[in-house]
Parts: C-alpha cells; structure tokens; sequence
C-alpha cells in the first residue's frame, strides 16, 4: 500500500476562531484519524476553559513558554 500524505504552510491556511488566532490544519490536509490546529496567541492570552474528558488533548508549544 502507498502512504499518501498532503502538506501545507501555516501561512496558506486562512485564520478563523476568535481574533483570527486558529488555524484549523486538520481541515487543510484532509486528515480524519485525528485532529490538529495551529493557535498564534499574544503573550499572556488566555483562552476560555473546554471540556477534554472525553478525548486526549496533547499541546505543543512552538515558541514560548507554556
């Protein structure tokens, strides 16, 4: 079986969500197993508080502290 895999720059992914800060990259490259977004947030942003119960929610912080 081929592995097939798509790529795409954060930057030709359009902003959405809240001030423009997500970018939904599951959407982008077609992916269905799981889901991943891109945030860009200011220093010291907060976003209000979900429910992860009943999924496994992993971040991973590019640049800054966490």
């Amino acid at each position: 079986m081929a592995v097939r895999y798509s790529v795409v720059g954060v930057d030709d992914v359009d902003p959405e969500g809240p001030s423009g800060a997500v970018r939904f990259l599951r959407r982008a490259v077609g992916a269905t197993a799981f889901g991943f977004n891109w945030f860009e947030l200011a220093p010291g942003a907060s976003g209000p508080e979900h429910d992860e119960t009943r999924s496994k929610e992993e971040p991973y912080v590019a640049r800054g502290p966490f």
